[in-house]
């Protein structure tokens, strides 16, 4: 595969039925790259969760027939992937701050709360910005591990 960067746009409606096509493009893509079956689980996972909380965010201002979309910007070459996706909804960044590990959140027996905390395991990096006149971007970024050699 070629060094260069490459990127897609993806726009959806905000629902959770598309989530199946998300995730199918986001494997299939991980896999062309090279990254390994857990990393592609990872991957996936991390942005399911995402899109999950994006479209949660978007129909909490619009309602159940929300006119805004799931936009998603795909960056990758041989060595990453990074995946920028936008919502109108409101700041989280006191949230994606917080630093409770995976395995607190679970011993609290919490039902809920659990998605950036998981995106922040299975990503390298994640990337958080609220602009107040366009909402938030969240920013996942995955790299392939090298892999070891044998002699």
């Amino acid at each position: 595969m070629e060094l260069s960067a490459k990127s897609v746009r993806v726009e959806l409606p905000a629902s959770t039925h598309y989530l199946v096509l998300v995730r199918q493009f986001i494997s299939s893509l991980a896999n062309h790259i090279g990254f390994s079956k857990a990393d592609v689980a990872k991957i996936e996972l991390a942005l399911d969760e995402a899109c999950s909380n994006s479209i949660r965010a978007i129909r909490r201002i619009e309602g159940e027939s929300p006119v805004t979309h799931l936009l998603l910007d795909v960056e990758y070459d041989c060595r990453s992937i990074a995946i920028t996706v936008y919502d109108n909804g409101r700041d989280f960044s006191r949230n994606l701050q917080s630093e409770t590990p995976l395995q607190d959140l679970i011993a609290s027996m919490k039902t809920s709360g659990y998605g950036l905390q998981i995106i922040k395991t299975c990503m390298d990096e994640v990337i958080y910005n609220h602009v107040p006149e366009r909402g938030n971007l969240l920013r996942l970024v995955k790299y392939i591990e090298p892999t070891p050699h044998t002699t």
